[in-house]
């Protein structure tokens, strides 16, 4: 029985790393037509699907959950869900990325954050000059700053239920960021 068993096993074994590189090769190939059908739909602006690209080619065959969600979010930014695309791109941030993983992550969170805060919030003229200034901070990383500008946006108006749920989302998500930054500031000084 093990003679028989045993080639069985061999070339499974030297063909699971062939079989799995295909699926990656595959899943890469199918995520980005995925992308580039959504791009040719879409509305949301080429650097963000750029981005969303770029990023979905970093997760390997044992992150699809990672990929998917990634494609949620554009799919959610397509139909003009802001707040469920937000909520995908959080659950992406709050995965386990590597550290290149997590650099593109940020690029392209800080690209929908953008595009989300311009598409919700630049018809009204009474948070034009919050909105440019959190813009700027957003785009600069100034987490601190852009939260100063959120808040100044939530005084200015009566925002709508997705406003809210829009600001709400960035500034939870920018309070975490800005500890983050400001610990790792902590820790920098304490190691001179």
């Amino acid at each position: 029985m093990f003679n028989r068993i045993a080639p069985i096993c061999l070339f499974l074994l030297t063909s699971l790393p062939a079989l799995a590189q295909f699926s990656s090769s595959d899943l890469q190939k199918a995520a980005g037509g995925f992308l580039e059908q959504k791009a040719a739909e879409s509305n949301v602006p080429p650097a963000v699907i750029d981005g969303v690209k770029q990023l979905a080619s970093t997760f390997g065959f044992n992150q699809l959950d990672l990929a998917k969600l990634a494609q949620q979010g554009l799919t959610a930014l397509n139909k003009g869900e802001d707040v469920a695309a937000l909520g995908a791109f959080d659950r992406l941030g709050a995965a386990k990325l590597s550290p290149d993983q997590l650099t593109a992550f940020r690029d392209v969170k800080t690209l929908v954050d953008v595009y989300v805060l311009q598409q919700n919030f630049s018809a009204t003229p009474e948070v034009a000059s919050p909105l440019g200034k959190a813009l700027m901070a957003v785009k600069s990383g100034d987490y601190p700053n852009a939260l100063g500008q959120l808040q100044a946006i939530s005084k200015s108006i009566s925002p709508t239920a997705d406003q809210k749920a829009l600001l709400t989302s960035l500034t939870e998500q920018y309070q975490g960021w800005a500890k983050a930054a400001a610990e790792k500031d902590e820790a920098a000084k304490k190691a001179k």
